[in-house]
C-alpha cells in the first residue's frame, strides 16, 4: 500500500491541532475565553450593581424596602495584532537536510508566538489597576504561609473553584522543598473535571499549579492566584496560512504566514479576585 502524506498546510490551518500546541505549551491557555468579540475588535461587558449592600426592613404597610438596580456597559478594546512571514527556499531546505517549512512554523509557534503572548497576558494581570497585592521575600519556611494568605482572601470573598496558581520557576523551587515534608502539592482533579490529573495545592480552596519561567511571568513576580473566569484571555484572530507557489519563484519557494490578534485584561469587577504576590 503506497504511503499517505498529509502536507503542512493541512497541519497548520487545522484549529484543534493548533489548540492542542497551545494547550501544552502555553501557561495561560486555562485563561483564554471564547471568542465573543462584537465587530472588529470590540467586546462588551454588562455590569450590574446594587444601591446599597444593606439589607432592608420588611413593612407590613408598605411591604419591602426597594432595593435599586444600577446597569452600564463596559467596552474592552482588543489591542495585540501580531506575526510573522516565515520564507524558506526549497534548495535551502534540502541542503539543509530536509528542513520543512511546516517544521519551522511549529518551532515559531512554540519558541516566538507562544511565548510573547504569555509574557503579555501576564503583563496584564499583574499591572492591572485594583487586583490585590502583596509583598515578601519567600524561601522554604514561609511560602505556603504566603500561597495560604492568598488563598483564605480569596476564600473570604467568595471564591471557592477554578483558582490557577501561576508561580514563578524560583519560587515553585521553594514551594517543592517545603511540600517534601508537608505534601501540600499533589497530582488532583481540578474545577470538577475528572478526566485529567493536573499539579494542585490547597485543601479548603484547591488550585491548580502551574510552573512558569521566571521571564515569562514577569520580573518580580512570586505568584498569581486567580480564579480562572476572573480573566479574560480572548483571541479574535489567528492565521497560520501556507504558501507552495510564490509568483517569480517558481516552485522553489515556501511561505508560512502566522499571525495572531489578541488581547488580555482582567474581567471588569473582577480585579479584587486577583491576587498578586511580588518580591519585596
Amino acid at each position: 500500500m503506497a504511503n499517505t502524506i498529509e502536507k503542512a498546510v493541512r497541519y497548520f490551518n487545522n484549529d484543534a491541532e493548533l489548540a492542542k500546541i497551545y494547550q501544552n505549551y502555553s501557561y495561560t491557555s486555562d485563561w483564554e475565553k471564547p471568542n465573543v468579540a462584537i465587530g472588529a475588535d470590540t467586546v462588551k461587558y454588562r455590569q450590574v450593581s446594587l444601591g446599597s449592600t444593606v439589607l432592608g426592613d420588611f413593612d407590613r404597610e408598605d411591604g419591602y424596602t426597594r432595593k435599586d438596580i444600577n446597569t452600564s456597559w463596559v467596552s474592552k478594546q482588543l489591542t495585540q495584532d501580531k506575526g510573522d512571514s516565515l520564507v524558506l527556499d526549497k534548495m535551502d531546505g534540502e541542503e539543509a537536510q530536509y528542513l520543512e517549512i511546516g517544521t519551522v512554523g511549529n518551532k515559531y509557534i512554540r519558541d516566538v508566538q507562544i511565548p510573547a503572548v504569555d509574557k503579555y497576558r501576564f503583563s496584564q494581570v499583574t499591572r492591572a489597576t485594583g487586583v490585590e497585592s502583596a509583598t515578601g521575600t519567600l524561601n522554604k519556611d514561609n511560602i505556603e504561609e504566603a500561597i495560604d494568605a492568598g488563598l483564605d482572601y480569596l476564600y473570604g470573598i467568595g471564591v471557592r473553584e477554578g483558582v490557577t496558581l501561576k508561580i514563578s520557576a524560583t519560587a515553585y523551587r521553594a514551594l517543592s522543598n517545603s511540600a517534601k515534608s508537608t505534601g501540600s502539592v499533589s497530582l488532583g482533579n481540578w474545577n470538577g473535571d475528572l478526566s485529567a490529573q493536573v499539579l494542585t495545592y490547597g485543601d479548603i480552596v484547591k488550585a491548580k499549579v502551574t510552573v512558569v519561567p521566571n521571564d515569562i511571568i514577569g520580573s518580580g513576580v512570586n505568584f498569581i492566584l486567580a480564579p480562572a473566569p476572573a480573566v479574560a484571555a480572548m483571541v479574535k484572530y489567528q492565521e497560520n496560512e501556507y504558501f507552495d507557489k510564490i509568483p517569480g519563484y517558481g516552485g522553489r519557494r515556501t511561505q508560512l504566514d502566522i499571525g495572531i490578534y489578541h488581547d488580555c485584561w482582567v474581567e471588569p469587577g473582577a480585579e479584587k479576585a486577583v491576587y498578586v504576590h511580588k518580591q519585596a
